[in-house]
């Protein structure tokens, strides 16, 4: 599946601010009961649109945007940031420890010791990728290419990460269905069945991405205009309407 990254048209590191170019394509929707068009689907902004796709045209979707990640791992990641998963561990820990006691902080402490006492030491051989960092339904946008947001998430980390990611925001959009009284209806098997075939037809995609050839390094990645000239939230503001004025440029090249 043809991809297409952002461009990053600047940052200001002192506000911490990425201004990004725009992709083409549309929001990922998510076919009933898993989604309905009420634009809380998983819960960070996708599935928009009020005409849910059928479950067999989603399936297809879902198996391009496993591809799609794919091609990401395969890029070559040389200079990219590492992403350790103890910094996202240490993450967890520090929003566990702001519940205010009770039985479910116990209860989700209890869960952490677990997860981190079972992590492996260091990735399988061959696990340390160009990751993604933030791989989930609501940063896909899908047309003639599959477009992935927030590259400014985009290092070097355990392939397993991205994939979790994207299982773990299908599983919350079935919870989110599971209640009676939920937007779901009670119709949470219905849902989990629902977000097993797309999680399913993800890893196929993801599969047969992973056993195309790799692409070359010249091929990697779409050119990002240099960040140095760009440095104060009000040059960013200004750039970004310069960028909205500006007609849609043809030139976000595909890898």
């Amino acid at each position: 599946a043809p991809v297409v990254l952002p461009p990053v048209l600047g940052h200001d590191p002192g506000s911490a601010v990425v201004l990004l170019g725009a992709v083409p394509g549309e929001p990922v929707r998510l076919p009933p009961p898993l989604g309905d068009g009420d634009g809380n689907s998983d819960g960070d902004g996708a599935d928009r649109s009020p005409v849910p796709p059928s479950l067999d045209a989603a399936v297809a979707e879902f198996v391009r945007i496993g591809t799609a990640l794919a091609t990401v791992h395969d890029l070559d990641h040389t200079g990219l940031p590492h992403r350790p998963a103890e910094a996202d561990l240490d993450k967890t820990a520090i929003r566990i420890a702001q519940f205010d006691g009770g039985p479910l902080q116990a209860r989700l402490a209890r869960w952490f010791e677990q997860i981190a006492a079972s992590r492996p030491t260091a990735p399988h051989e061959g696990a340390l990728v160009a990751v993604h960092g933030d791989c989930k339904p609501a940063q896909v946008l899908l047309g003639a290419t599959v477009g992935l947001l927030d590259p400014d998430h985009l290092g070097i980390g355990d392939a397993a990460g991205d994939l979790a990611q994207f299982h773990v925001a299908l599983l919350q959009a079935t919870a989110r269905r599971l209640a009676p009284d939920g937007p779901g209806g009670g119709r949470g098997a219905e849902a989990r069945a629902v977000a097993e075939r797309l999680t399913a037809a993800f890893d196929t995609g993801y599969t047969a991405g992973r056993a195309a050839p790799r692409l070359a390094a010249d091929d990697a990645l779409i050119a990002v205009p240099p960040q140095s000239s760009i440095r104060s939230l009000k040059d960013l503001v200004a750039e970004a309407k310069k960028t909205v004025a500006a007609p849609p440029t043809p030139d976000v090249e595909l890898f």
